[in-house]
């Protein structure tokens, strides 16, 4: 390692002062690269990254970077960018697109908005992970990412956008302290499972969850529901958890009535179950509240002796 630069074959790192790595840069030290790690006593990315036009793997790492040069768009063979364990508020805007190649992307911490561009960048595959940002909304184009198979939200994001039936992959939604979900989540046919963070402000959901016709898990815990759309009845629900949703007095008169059903986890609130339940021949735990054991035996006296050792009264 020379200057705090090291370089192996097609691969280089540079730990050193900023000064250094601009001079290598300039004298085109990283031209023939394929993958650069930036990190150490690096506060600041030169313009000239852009001219790293065969670099196909990008890594800023446990450093003072705190922003990306709007060269960063010349990099046309890039596949990866991953900067997750730095922070910076913002990412450079408007040049998406010509990120064609890019398949990967891990963002950095503390971002507190997404370019509007973003989902120009159509071949962003696999997770999409925003837990540790601050954003509280994502911008429409995110719409148009239709490789990306999960999306983790942060605690702040309030609000999906209108076009995210355009991401046809996504497989797994998991969600902070939103406070609505857009009507087109009947659009993702490949969505398996929806998490939402306990508290969040949730007071409906869609009646086009519907159609999302692979949905098999659905927690949901601590909201403030009072209903569930009848039309929930129609997902192929393995797991489903209601817990700590005291204003939830009913469940779709159909649930269960597709036979999927494995597991169901209700809190106080619900005071009866639907008969339908019993077409879930694969039906082998539900859990209930203790508080209400009277009012359901009451209630629900056949349904629960006929799934016998399957209930739980905790």
């Amino acid at each position: 390692m020379t200057n705090g630069i090291d370089i192996d074959d097609d691969i280089a790192e540079v730990t050193g002062s900023d000064r250094d790595f601009k001079k290598a840069l300039v004298a085109g030290a990283f031209d023939k690269m394929s993958q650069l790690t930036i990190g150490g006593k690096i506060t600041v990315i030169p313009d000239e990254l852009g001219r790293l036009t065969n670099l196909e793997h990008l890594y800023v790492e446990k450093c003072k970077v705190k922003a990306l040069p709007e060269t960063f768009f010349e990099l046309v063979s890039l596949q990866t960018f991953s900067a997750n364990t730095v922070r910076m508020a913002r990412l450079p805007e408007g040049g998406w697109g010509s990120l064609d190649q890019l398949t990967t992307l891990v963002l950095p911490g503390g971002l507190t908005e997404l370019p509007a561009d973003l989902g120009d960048a159509k071949n962003i595959a696999g997770e999409l992970d925003l837990r540790h940002t601050k954003i509280k909304a994502l911008p429409e184009s995110v719409g148009r990412m239709a490789h990306v198979n999960a999306i983790l939200c942060p605690p702040g994001l309030e609000t999906l956008p209108t076009s995210i039936g355009g991401m046809k992959s996504l497989a797994s939604l998991t969600l902070g302290k939103v406070r609505a979900l857009p009507e087109d989540l009947g659009s993702l046919k490949e969505l398996k499972e929806i998490w939402v963070a306990e508290g969040a402000p949730l007071k409906v959901l869609p009646e086009s969850i519907g159609k999302c016709s692979a949905l098999s898990d659905l927690e949901l815990r601590g909201l403030r529901l009072s209903a569930l759309p009848e039309s929930l009845a129609d997902c192929p629900l393995e797991h489903l958890s209601l817990t700590k949703m005291d204003r939830l007095t009913t469940l779709p008169a159909r649930l269960g009535a597709n036979g999927t059903l494995q597991t169901l986890a209700l809190g106080t609130g619900v005071t009866s179950l639907p008969t339908s339940l019993l077409k879930s021949r694969e039906l082998r735990r539900v859990i209930l509240p203790s508080d209400f054991e009277s009012q359901l035996r009451a209630s629900s006296e056949h349904v629960l002796a006929t799934l016998g050792k399957a209930v739980a009264f905790q």
